[in-house]
């Protein structure tokens, strides 16, 4: 499948559910995994070619998990967000502090 296929498949999906309107808001939860930053590129890709000037904000949570590896993450993604033009939020927590605190399990707290 080429990307414009892809996008064309998107916007069928949205369509379907009646997601798409011109000047819509859409809060993209962006982790700078394949998928997630896939899927913010076919988003503003859509809106560009349809036109449909939606808001688009990239929502990315560190975790404070993987160290350098989660900081890269971070830093793509808000790069990736300043060159599509769409807004970045950026909130931090510290997963292993609340565990030392707390107790629990990595995947409950972070849940």
């Amino acid at each position: 499948m080429n990307w414009k296929a892809f996008v064309d498949q998107l916007a069928e999906w949205l369509e379907e559910r009646s997601l798409i309107e011109p000047g819509g808001r859409w809060v993209l939860g962006v982790s700078g995994g394949p998928d997630s930053v896939l899927l913010l590129h076919a988003m503003h890709d859509l809106s560009q070619r349809r036109e449909l000037d939606w808001t688009i904000h990239a929502a990315h949570l560190h975790h404070g998990i993987r160290g350098e590896a989660a900081d890269a993450d971070a830093e793509l993604v808000a790069r990736l967000a300043e060159q599509l033009g769409v807004r970045y939020h950026e909130e931090r927590i510290d997963i292993p502090a609340q565990i030392a605190r707390k107790g629990g399990s990595t995947e409950e707290t972070a849940r």
